[in-house]
C-alpha cells in the first residue's frame, strides 16, 4: 500500500564546489522559505557543483547533486 501526501521543506543546506570531492566549499543555510522556492535551482552560481538537501519536519531528507552550466 502506498501513502501519499505533500509536505513542505522546511530546513537545508546548499553546498556549492568547484570539483567533486573538493575540500574547498561554500555553504549556505536554508530556511522554511528558501527550501521551498521553486526558483532555489535558477539561483545557484554557474559552473559548480551544488549538493542540495532539503529536510521536511517529519525527517524526511532529499538530496540532489547537480552541476550547473
Amino acid at each position: 500500500m502506498c501513502f501519499g501526501s505533500f509536505e513542505p521543506f522546511t530546513s537545508g543546506d546548499v553546498k556549492s564546489l568547484n570539483n567533486l570531492g573538493s575540500g574547498i566549499f561554500t555553504q549556505e543555510q536554508l530556511d522554511e522559505i528558501k527550501a521551498s522556492d521553486p526558483n532555489l535551482y535558477e539561483q545557484l552560481q554557474s559552473g559548480k557543483y551544488h549538493i542540495i538537501t532539503k529536510q521536511t519536519d517529519s525527517g524526511f531528507i532529499d538530496q540532489k547533486v547537480i552541476y550547473k552550466n
